[in-house]
């Protein structure tokens, strides 16, 4: 009998570019003051919200949510609170993939770091190798889900990690426009294991620029949750080949296929 899945719940720590009014992106650097070790808590939002910098995004945590609606309605609350905050300073946010930042905008340490701790590929379970933001000056944003479960394990999560894969990333690359993020972050099964369940994160901050986008995401996972109960991780495993090619390599073709043989939704 297949694990079965239950209690689920679902979150988030989206990272987003910060912009001047001319559109040079700017460091999050001296603008938000939380960091990873030690995030501003917002408890005039509520239990749970809180922003901190990552390298020169800034980055945002929700409260677990039940609801596809509940989880994208808190990133709605968190962008307004950004959108005010920033705009106080005559800067906006941008929720995309990728972006190219200026020199005079890399010149501290903290820009140059990647990664506060590895992740992980689920088809391998291999740990992804870290870019080096010294030599680039291309950053990217991710759209990073969580789930949680009722007795959550190691196999469980790296089989709902397939699952997200095949009914989330393989459609984002029909949706996300972007295709530079996957140089630096973003390559398919990337994840990171959590003690309420796993972190998918493969997709790019390009989806939360509307919450239509985001509640598609959240409903995706359910989807994938869904086909796990019942029909277990067997035929998602027999093209694990295929999705990790369609993530990997932009493979529309390879993707369309895929969408059309697990009848996934892609309409948002």
């Amino acid at each position: 009998m297949n694990f079965q899945y239950k209690n689920i719940t679902l979150g988030s720590d989206p990272e987003f570019f910060i912009s001047n009014k001319k559109g040079k992106l700017i460091s999050s650097i001296g603008i938000i003051s939380g960091t990873k070790n030690n995030p501003q808590q917002l408890p005039f939002l509520g239990d749970g919200f809180a922003i901190q910098t990552d390298n020169v995004l800034g980055e945002f945590n929700i409260p677990p949510a039940t609801t596809p609606h509940e989880a994208m309605t808190s990133i709605a609350i968190m962008k307004a609170y950004i959108a005010g905050f920033l705009a106080d300073k005559d800067l906006v946010p941008k929720y995309m993939a990728s972006g190219v930042f200026m020199r005079d905008q890399l010149n501290s340490k903290e820009a140059k770091a990647f990664g506060c701790s590895p992740d992980y590929n689920c088809w391998t379970k291999s740990v992804n190798q870290k870019p080096c933001g010294e030599k680039t000056s291309l950053r990217s944003g991710g759209f990073h889900t969580h789930l949680g479960y009722d007795n959550p394990n190691d196999e469980a999560s790296i089989n709902a990690l397939k699952a997200f894969d095949l009914f989330l990333g393989v459609p984002s690359i029909l949706i996300d426009p972007d295709t530079r993020r996957r140089e630096l972050y973003g390559k398919a099964g990337c994840f990171r294991m959590t003690w309420f369940g796993c972190e998918y994160r493969t997709l790019s901050g390009y989806f939360i620029s509307s919450n239509e986008l985001t509640k598609w995401c959240f409903d995706q996972i359910l989807i994938a949750i869904e086909y796990l109960n019942q029909n277990g991780i067997c035929e998602i495993q027999k093209d694990a080949e295929l999705i990790q090619d369609a993530i990997n390599n932009n493979n529309k073709e390879t993707a369309e296929k895929l969408i059309e043989k697990y009848n996934i939704n892609i309409k948002y």
